[in-house]
């Protein structure tokens, strides 16, 4: 499983969410932000959204023990539909919780489209550049309310981690 996306344009580029586990993980990813336990992240309004949630773990774990229980929270939903923003974000963040409960070291987010009003090539990259941010802060803030943990944002490159530094440092920084 990759870890993270690669894309061969600018406007496709993401940051990616990455909870590290142990702490001494975090030197692998140069380009990348530490989150701090508490910062403040923009609301949006999403309609339809997908949450994929890709995981890496030291040992596999063979097909037959990867079944689960009907009624179990850990075996998804056919068709993700959440009612607000805040559903959303607690979503990822228990999706996330139960991954690092289940040994999960390595963990990327795929963040829902944006709004239909600029999730468009009319929409500049920053735009959903911006609105990953915001997101993974948003769910980097839910999971450390249910468990200590540390969190980076890996960017494609220094200049959009030079940027977000600029732009969201007070969320960062506190």
């Amino acid at each position: 499983m990759s870890l993270m996306a690669a894309a061969s344009s600018r406007a496709f580029t993401r940051p990616s969410l990455h909870l590290l586990h142990p702490p001494s993980a975090a030197s692998a990813f140069p380009s990348s932000l530490p989150i701090p336990r508490s910062s403040p992240a923009a609301k949006s309004s999403l309609s339809r959204t997908r949450i994929r949630i890709c995981c890496a773990s030291s040992k596999e774990r063979s097909p037959q023990t990867k079944t689960t229980p009907p009624g179990d929270p850990r075996s998804g939903v056919a068709l993700y539909k959440p009612k607000s923003y805040e559903v959303l974000v607690a979503d990822a963040a228990n999706s996330l919780a139960y991954a690092l409960a289940d040994g999960k070291t390595r963990l990327e987010i795929e963040f829902p489209p944006l709004p239909s009003n600029i999730s468009s090539y009319k929409g500049s990259s920053d735009e959903f550049i911006d609105a990953n941010i915001q997101l993974s802060l948003a769910v980097v803030r839910k999971l450390q309310e249910k468990r200590e943990t540390r969190a980076c944002i890996v960017f494609p490159d220094k200049p959009e981690k030079r940027r977000a530094s600029e732009l969201f440092k007070a969320a960062l920084d506190s």
